[in-house]
């Protein structure tokens, strides 16, 4: 995850914040993102990070909004990462590196005709179909989704449990009519036997 690595940048202390992360159950996408902005950062500066300056930080800050046209939400990410990185190392050094607002992006829907073709497309695949269907109609995020193993599915109590969901906390999902008869039909095709009656 850390990947390739400058001369500049001590692996080392990439490696560690790394475990740290994985550690604290952050996901692997956060994982990824927070040790690709440090490295970025180290390699842009060619220092180590104790020789990093908060006037460092505030140059850099500017060069990714400005020279790589960073947007609030992505200079967001780069900055809570740095924030994240000082802190295990214990140094004061992003304590006053601050964050831009980020806006509230205006949610993004399928229109009802644009629902019934994909519904219609992912048809001709019952793992697809299965996919589109559970998603749409239980509110799982696609992180959860990929988690789900079969024993999480009660076909007989018509509910799925999602483990380490928000708040790497368990809940319980009712199942409607339509995602039963999808998730039996792509576990049969699949010969796996779903639980439940």
């Amino acid at each position: 995850i850390v990947g390739p690595v400058d001369r500049a940048v001590p692996l080392e202390a990439l490696e560690a914040f790394r475990d740290q992360l994985v550690g604290n159950k952050s996901s692997p996408h956060t994982v990824q993102m927070y040790c690709c902005h440090v490295r970025s950062l180290l390699n842009w500066a060619e220092k180590s990070a104790e020789e990093i300056t908060p006037n460092d930080l505030e140059h850099y800050k500017r060069y990714l909004a400005v020279e790589r046209g960073y947007s609030k939400n992505s200079l967001y990410g780069a900055v809570k990462a740095i924030q994240a990185f000082y802190r295990f190392l214990g140094l004061d050094t992003a304590a006053n590196l601050k964050p831009p607002r980020r806006g509230d992006p205006l949610p993004k829907y399928l229109s009802p005709e644009e629902t019934r073709r994909l519904l219609e497309a992912a048809q001709k695949s019952r793992r697809n179909f299965a996919i589109l269907v559970t998603l749409g109609y239980t509110g799982l995020r696609v992180s959860e989704l990929c988690a789900l193993r079969v024993e999480d599915i009660d076909f007989g109590g018509r509910t799925l449990t999602v483990r380490h969901g928000k708040g790497d906390k368990d809940r319980v999902v009712p199942l409607d009519e339509k995602c039963v008869l999808a998730l039996r039909s792509y576990l049969a095709e699949e010969g796996m036997p779903p639980s439940g009656v």
